[in-house]
C-alpha cells in the first residue's frame, strides 16, 4: 500500500524522526509571547488556540465528534486530542475560531451530555523544554551514536539480532493471547491450552531470514540540515551533566546530509553528515555504498548552492531531504531532492533545477550514475487543504523497474514497495503458503498498494481483487497487471472501510481468502468489520509491520458474534516472523487467522493439540537442538 508503512524498517527511523519533528514543529510555542493574535503566520501553532471540552459522553466515536464540530457546527477545528475518558483538547487556527468554539460548545448537549468548554493553556515547546534541562554528556564517537539511532543491532551477529527480535515477538504474542481471552471468554480455555503447548496463543514458526544482510535497502531517505562543528555543551559544576546551549546556526554549524541523532521532542535537530563518518558503509551496513556516495556528494552541492538547509527552529532555509530508490538488477538509481520553495523566486528555483541536472550529468555527481532525477517542491509547513505537488522529473524515466519472482513492477517516487527486494519474495511466498488459496478461490488484497502481493499470488487463484486508498497506486497496480499479462486481477481505489462491503458482496466465488497488509497503525475498524461480517471469508492472512500497534485489530477479529460482528470469530492459528530489516529492530509478522465455531472449540479442547495442523513434531534425539531460530 502507498503509505509510509515501510518506515517500520529502521533507516526509516530517521524518516520517522523527521516526520515527528515536523509534527512537533507545527506545535511549537513561543513561550515569551503575550498576545495570541500577534503570532506570526510562519510560527503558527494550533496549540496557541486550544480549548478543553469537558463532560463528554461515556461512549462516542471520534468520527462523531469530528462531524459535530466541523460539519454540523462549522467550527473549523484543526486538531482533536482525546486525553481522558470524559474530556479532550480541541485546537483551532485562530483566536477568532477559538472564541467562536467556546461560545457554541459551552452548554451544547451532545448525546444527552451538556458539554463544558473552557480555554486551555498551550503545551510547552518540547524542544525548548528539553534544552532547558541538564543532560548527561555523551562522549561516545559519533559513529557509535548514529549507529544506535539508526541501526541499533548492527554490532550484533545475525543470530543475536534474530534472538532479540524473537524475544520482542514472544512478548507481543503473549499479550495478544491475554487480550483475546479477555475479549472472548469462549476462547479462554483454548488460549490456555495453546499456551500450555507452545508458550503462546499460536505457535511461532521459525524466523524467515533475509537473503541479503548488507546494503539490502532499495529505498533510503537522508535528511538535509546542520551538523555542529563545535562543542554544544559546557561542563557544569556536576561533571556528570551539562547545560544545553542553543546552537548558533551562523557560526558553529555547517550544512550536512545524513541522519538525525534524535527527534525534536528529544531536544535535537542536528543532522550527522555521512561525510563525517569513518567507513560509513560499516557504520550503516543496511545502506548500499552507492546511496551513501550520493548523500556525500549532494552535501557538496548543497554547501555550494547559496541556499540554506531548512531549520525547524527558525522556519528558515529550503533544502529538506533527499530520497533514493534503486533497482540493483536493472542498474537504476532514482534521486528525489526535496526543497521547500518558501522565499525562493521562480528564477532561483529554475537555477536550482539547472544546477542539479548539470551536477549529476556533468559535475562531481556524474560518478553516482543517477538514472532518474526529480525535484520535489514540498513546504515544510503544510497549509490545510493544500496538497503537495508531485515530484518534478528533471531527467530520466518517471519510474524504475523492480523484479519479484518472474514479474516486473514499475516503482514511482511516492509508490510503496518493500525496501528489501529479495526479502519481499520470501515474505510473499510465506503469505501465499499461509493463504493456501486454490484455483477456485478469490483472493482479496486489502491495502494492496501497487498490487505486488496480489500479482505475485495471482497464478495460484481464480481471481484477485485489490483495494487501495491511493488512486495513483491503483493506476500503477493496473499497469503492472497489464505489463505482466496478468488478466485475473481487478483493483479498486477508495478507503477500504468505505468500499469493501460492496466489493465483497459482488464476489461470486464460494471461497474467499483475505490478505491484509495495512499501514503501521493497522486497519480501520470499519474495514475490519467488513471482513469479519463476510462469512464466506474463512481464512485471513494479516501482514503487520508493527504488531504492537495492530493488537486491537487482532483482538477485534476474535470477538464473539454480535450485531456488529457476524459469524464465527477468527482465531490465530499460525504466526510467522519474517526479517526484512537486518541491523534494526524491525520485522514483519505474518499471522494466519481462521474462523472457529463453538463445536470446533469443543473438538480442539478434547484433542491433544489445538489444531490438527499445529501438532508439534516428535523430538528426534538424533538431531541437535538448534534452538528457536
Amino acid at each position: 500500500m502507498d503509505t509510509p508503512k515501510v518506515e517500520s524498517e529502521a533507516v526509516s527511523e530517521n524518516k520517522l524522526q523527521e516526520e515527528s519533528m515536523d509534527v512537533n514543529d507545527d506545535e511549537k510555542i513561543d513561550t515569551d509571547q503575550t498576545k495570541e493574535d500577534e503570532i506570526p503566520v510562519e510560527n503558527f501553532s494550533s496549540e496557541n488556540f486550544k480549548i478543553e471540552l469537558q463532560n463528554l459522553p461515556k461512549y462516542y466515536g471520534m468520527g462523531q465528534i469530528k462531524k459535530l464540530i466541523n460539519n454540523k457546527l462549522n467550527l473549523n477545528a484543526n486538531k482533536l486530542k482525546p486525553c481522558g475518558p470524559r474530556y479532550m483538547f480541541v485546537c483551532f487556527r485562530s483566536n477568532e475560531d477559538k472564541e467562536k468554539a467556546l461560545s457554541v460548545l459551552d452548554g451544547f448537549v451532545f448525546k444527552g451530555n451538556k458539554l463544558k468548554a473552557v480555554g486551555a493553556k498551550a503545551a510547552s515547546d518540547p524542544y525548548k523544554a528539553k534544552k532547558a534541562l541538564p543532560t548527561i554528556v555523551d562522549t561516545r564517537p559519533i559513529e557509535e551514536r548514529i549507529c544506535e539511532a539508526v541501526c541499533p543491532y548492527a554490532k550484533l551477529s545475525y543470530e543475536e539480532q534474530l534472538g532479540k527480535k524473537l524475544e520482542d515477538i514472544v512478548t507481543v504474542v503473549k499479550r495478544i493471547g491475554s487480550e483475546i481471552s479477555r475479549s472472548n471468554p469462549d476462547f479462554a480455555p483454548l488460549v490456555r491450552k495453546r499456551v500450555s503447548l507452545y508458550g503462546t496463543v499460536a505457535q511461532i514458526q521459525e524466523f524467515i531470514r533475509s537473503p541479503v544482510i548488507r546494503g539490502y535497502r532499495n529505498k533510503c531517505e537522508f535528511s538535509i540540515g546542520y551538523m555542529n562543528t563545535e562543542t554544544q555543551t559546557e561542563q557544569t559544576e556536576d561533571s556528570s551533566t551539562t547545560a544545553n546551549k542553543e546552537l548558533d546556526f551562523e557560526k558553529s554549524l555547517s550544512a550536512s546530509v545524513g541522519f538525525r541523532l534524535a527527534t525534536y521532542k528529544q531536544g535535537s535537530v542536528e543532522v550527522v553528515s555521512l561525510s563525517s563518518l569513518d567507513n560509513p558503509e560499516d557504520v550503516l551496513p543496511h545502506i548500499s555504498p552507492s546511496m551513501i556516495k550520493v548523500g556525500i556528494l549532494l552535501e557538496q552541492f548543497v554547501r555550494a548552492s547559496n541556499v540554506l538547509p531548512y531549520n525547524s527552529l527558525t522556519n528558515n532555509g529550503n533544502w529538506r531531504s533527499v530520497m533514493l530508490r534503486s533497482s540493483e538488477e536493472n542498474k537504476q538509481l532514482m534521486t528525489v531532492v526535496v526543497l521547500d520553495p518558501k522565499g525562493l523566486a521562480p528564477s532561483q528555483i529554475s537555477q536550482i533545477r539547472s544546477d542539479l541536472i548539470t551536477f549529476f550529468k556533468e559535475g562531481a555527481g556524474e560518478s553516482c550514475k543517477i538514472t532518474n532525477l526529480f525535484l520535489h517542491l514540498s513546504p515544510a509547513k503544510k497549509t490545510q487543504g493544500v496538497v503537495d505537488p508531485a515530484p518534478e522529473l528533471l531527467y530520466g524515466d518517471p519510474v524504475i523497474v523492480e523484479n519479484l519472482f518472474n514479474l516486473s513492477f514499475s516503482v514511482s517516487p511516492q509508490a510503496f514497495f518493500q525496501v528489501n527486494t529479495k526479502g519481499a519474495e520470501m515474505l510473499y511466498s510465506c503469505v501465499g503458503d499461509l493463504a493456501d488459496a486454490g484455483e477456485k478461490c478469490t483472493l482479496v488484497d486489502v491495502c494492496c498498494g501497487t498490487g505486488t502481493i496480489g500479482l505475485c499470488l495471482a497464478s495460484r487463484v481464480k481471481k484477485v481483487i485489490g483495494v487501495e486508498l491511493v488512486p495513483e497506486a491503483v493506476r500503477d497496480a493496473r499497469k503492472n497487471a497489464e505489463n505482466n499479462k496478468v488478466s485475473n486481477c481487478s483493483f479498486f481505489a477508495g478507503r477500504a472501510e468505505n468500499i469493501l462491503y460492496d466489493v465483497l458482496k459482488d464476489i461470486d466465488s464460494a471461497e474467499i481468502v483475505a490478505v491484509v497488509d495495512p499501514p503501521r497503525a493497522g486497519l480501520h475498524h470499519k474495514a475490519l468489520g467488513a471482513i469479519r461480517n463476510n462469512t464466506r471469508i474463512k481464512r485471513l492472512v494479516y501482514v503487520s509491520c508493527d504488531a504492537k500497534a495492530a493488537v486491537k485489530n487482532f483482538v477485534d477479529l476474535c470477538r464473539p458474534a454480535s450485531k456488529t460482528a457476524k459469524g464465527d470469530p477468527f482465531f490465530p492459528v499460525k504466526i510467522v516472523p519474517v526479517d526484512l530489516f537486518p541491523h534494526t529492530r524491525g520485522y514483519e509478522l505474518v499471522l494466519l487467522f481462521e474462523r472457529v465455531s463453538a463445536q470446533q472449540i469443543e473438538h480442539l479442547l478434547s484433542n491433544n493439540a489445538a489444531t490438527e495442523a499445529d501438532v508439534p513434531e516428535e523430538d528426534d534425539p538424533s538431531k541437535p537442538d538448534e534452538g528457536p531460530l
